[in-house]
């Protein structure tokens, strides 16, 4: 299904590839794919530069506020993410963090979380988006997947929460249904092309 909606690529030899690990810069990719963010902003993070593939995306992350970079001034694209980075991300663009732990203290490595990523791990077990393991343990430190990357974004939806918005997008890439008042205006002028049997119904 993300394959088929363009959000999640394969690879040239026609495979997905899911247990192969996702880099900081292809969960970016990802996720503004999904949410359909395409505005840019300005990369000030040193490491980051034009001439990199995924540039462009860094922008569009910063632009729209989920990303931070280190203390050093770097994003590390090429660093594995962590499910606690992923889990975080996520639950920023969403706006469901919760500082009320309740949840997150029923798992035996709650420690292993980091103290500011506490209320966005918070939110994502408490929406859905992160579970534990067979021994009832997050992993937030564990590096993710393709595969639970791409999981891990379908929670979004299978929790009954708003579709992505990139459906909004791509109406706003074509002519919308709902014609702006002033063509509604102008069509109630002239007959409508359906009821002139000489011309082409237009199914545009």
């Amino acid at each position: 299904e993300f394959i088929k909606n363009s959000y999640a690529n394969g690879y040239e030899d026609n495979t997905f590839r899911p247990d192969k690990q996702i880099t900081r810069a292809e969960f970016v990719k990802l996720v503004n794919k999904y949410f359909g963010f395409n505005d840019k902003g300005v990369s000030k993070f040193k490491d980051i530069n034009q001439k990199n593939w995924y540039y462009n995306d860094v922008c569009i992350a910063i632009q729209a506020g989920y990303i931070n970079g280190y203390e050093d001034n770097t994003f590390r694209p090429d660093n594995i993410i962590t499910r606690e980075e992923a889990a975080k991300i996520i639950v920023s663009i969403k706006n469901q963090q919760d500082n009320v732990y309740d949840k997150l203290n029923e798992f035996p490595d709650k420690h292993l979380v980091s103290n500011c990523a506490k209320p966005y791990i918070e939110g994502a077990i408490e929406n859905g988006y992160l579970k534990g393991d067979d021994l009832k343990n997050l992993r937030p430190t564990s590096h993710i997947t393709r595969a639970e990357s791409v999981t891990l974004l379908s929670r979004i939806e299978n929790n009954g929460d708003v579709k992505p918005v990139v459906e909004e997008k791509k109406a706003k890439d074509v002519k919308p249904v709902v014609k702006p008042e002033g063509e509604e205006k102008e069509a109630k002028d002239v007959k409508p092309v359906v009821d002139e049997k000489d011309k082409e119904v237009d199914d545009n």
